[in-house]
């Protein structure tokens, strides 16, 4: 049985693996050629420093991965919403509301992921970076390098 979110958090809790265990696979699948164009920006330092805080696994998130599509505000990032009109702008001064409460709650952010440019279409394609999409493969690979960093 593939495992999900809830069991991965149960599995941290009950010392079966680590945030840190998690943290490594998961950036091996986002690094791997299934997400070549999946990522804007990957960010394996926060989500490792994340993962080996010591209390992590009690958060609620516990640690885990989460990627930050490229519409929302992360501090120190430029958002680009998918776009290369935006690319030279100035960096976020500060997370917005929903990264802050994704910190918040122990998620270890993976990186910036690419979308549509400006969210203005549901075809999934992006002229400037390539199609955002990743799933062909990827989720076969995903869940068994999941499974297999608790098992």
């Amino acid at each position: 049985m593939k495992a999900d979110l809830i069991a991965t958090r149960q599995a941290i809790r009950a010392g079966s693996t680590t945030p840190q265990a998690l943290a490594q696979a998961c950036l091996a699948v986002a690094q791997s050629p299934a997400c070549k164009h999946a990522f804007m920006q990957l960010t394996p330092e926060a989500l490792q420093q994340t993962a080996s805080q010591p209390q992590v696994g009690q958060s609620p998130l516990a640690g885990l991965a989460v990627s930050i599509k490229d519409l929302f505000d992360v501090q120190g990032q430029v958002t680009q919403a998918g776009s290369i009109v935006l690319k030279n702008q100035a960096p976020a001064q500060k997370d917005c509301l929903a990264v802050a409460r994704l910190r918040a709650a122990g998620a270890g952010l993976i990186g910036r992921t690419n979308m549509v440019e400006f969210a203005f279409s549901g075809v999934g394609t992006n002229p400037h970076y390539d199609t955002p999409a990743a799933w062909d493969g990827l989720h076969d690979h995903a869940v068994g390098t999941h499974e297999q960093a608790y098992a």
